[in-house]
């Protein structure tokens, strides 16, 4: 595990934190993984602004605001920063067609059973100045860890730009 050791603990409120010296890189402070559902939209929009070369429409952040998408935030320090962040739901195939447009559902539905749904991941980034420490990873293998029980067949889909 480049810059994570395995055994980061999980608070009493269900959130994982890492300290500093388990990660790679200087300037990371203890990082606590927890859901963005409680985060001002606000936060949220100007951290996709920041990280993403894409606008998003208002609608998305304000269904992060009210927990609508799955999220799972990385913050860092005691001022609790955003510093990460991975947003998914699970989809059918009908709903993988409005948004990405028939190749994704031919995709999706290949893995999926008939009515089943399929894990899709629809933004994962982190920070520019804290890239390649191994936190988008620890994200994505979060946010895949959640998934088993709701998602068919082992599907997942990771949107790209």
């Amino acid at each position: 595990h480049d810059g994570w050791q395995l055994g980061s603990r999980r608070t009493a409120r269900g959130d994982h934190t890492t300290s500093g010296a388990q990660q790679q890189g200087e300037g990371m402070d203890e990082i606590t993984l927890r859901p963005c559902a409680d985060a001002p939209l606000e936060v949220l929009r100007d951290f996709h602004e920041a990280i993403f070369p894409v606008r998003f429409e208002y609608d998305f952040f304000s269904q992060l605001a009210a927990g609508r998408l799955h999220t799972l935030g990385a913050y860092s320090g005691e001022d609790a920063q955003l510093i990460g962040i991975v947003v998914w739901d699970f989809v059918t195939s009908a709903q993988a067609d409005e948004m990405d447009g028939p190749l994704l559902s031919r995709l999706v539905g290949s893995g999926v059973a008939p009515g089943g749904l399929a894990l899709y991941i629809m933004t994962l980034g982190v920070r520019v100045d804290l890239r390649r420490r191994g936190l988008g990873r620890r994200l994505l293998q979060e946010c895949m860890d959640s998934a088993p029980a709701r998602a068919g067949g082992g599907c997942g889909h990771l949107h790209t730009l």
